[in-house]
């Protein structure tokens, strides 16, 4: 990977991955490439476009629940587009970005009814026909409201859908909520001491991808303290 700056404006990323699973039964490998451009329109801001993908092995279907246990699933192969812009505001105390993204993921691994078992349980089977796609949106926020608090919030709205499967075409994935949030906040009590509170929404999900539950929608609230001890006088 290389980060090259054209000039003061134009900067341009390229990079190139090369990833290879062997097993007994499936050796698998993928070239995956990366190219970005950044346009910087002042010195405090950026504008960035990116494109790249990724290669994801699956491994070993490893459950009796399944009527193809220990059969070798393909690698998940994906293709990301993004394009996106990051700003420092106000002499650096406030930073701020957003971006735009296009996601889809080819051989996801989907749960399908396969029968039942002798003991009259549900059984499944695990297949790679479905392909899906994650479009959204994603700000940040992070910055000092006065020397002592600092303050980070994000949001994310995400539109998914499976897009290829020939039993579940058309629905919502599994455990994607189409909105999520949180705010951080830490506050200074001394040099070395902060208190720390944060708040993590994430909106109602579809529990499987027949999409035939779901699952409520949470707020979680997490405190802490953190501290700092230099047991080292050379350490910064």
């Amino acid at each position: 990977q290389n980060m090259m700056t054209i000039n003061d404006y134009w900067q341009v990323l390229a990079g190139v991955r090369y990833d290879e699973k062997r097993s007994d039964e499936l050796t698998e490998s993928q070239v995956s490439p990366k190219l970005g451009v950044i346009f910087h329109p002042a010195s405090n801001g950026s504008i960035y476009v990116q494109y790249s993908e990724s290669f994801m092995p699956q491994g070993t279907v490893n459950s009796t629940d399944y009527t193809n246990d220990g059969e070798e699933l393909d690698a998940e192969r994906g293709i990301s587009y993004e394009v996106g812009t990051k700003w420092e505001l106000f002499d650096e105390r406030l930073y701020v970005t957003g971006a735009l993204f296009d996601i889809t993921l080819e051989n996801i691994a989907l749960d399908v009814e396969d029968g039942v078992n002798a003991g009259g349980d549900v059984m499944y089977k695990k297949t790679q026909d479905g392909e899906q796609v994650h479009r959204g949106a994603e700000i940040l926020a992070q910055g000092f409201v006065t020397e002592e608090l600092s303050l980070t919030a994000s949001a994310m709205y995400l539109d998914a859908e499976i897009t290829e499967s020939a039993d579940y075409k058309g629905n919502r994935p599994a455990d994607v909520p189409e909105f999520s949030a949180s705010v951080w906040s830490s506050y200074k009590v001394q040099n070395n001491t902060n208190v720390n509170l944060g708040l993590i929404y994430e909106g109602e999900r579809y529990g499987d991808a027949a999409n035939t539950f779901k699952k409520d929608g949470y707020t979680r609230i997490d405190m802490g303290v953190s501290y700092t001890h230099k047991y080292d006088k050379n350490l910064d």
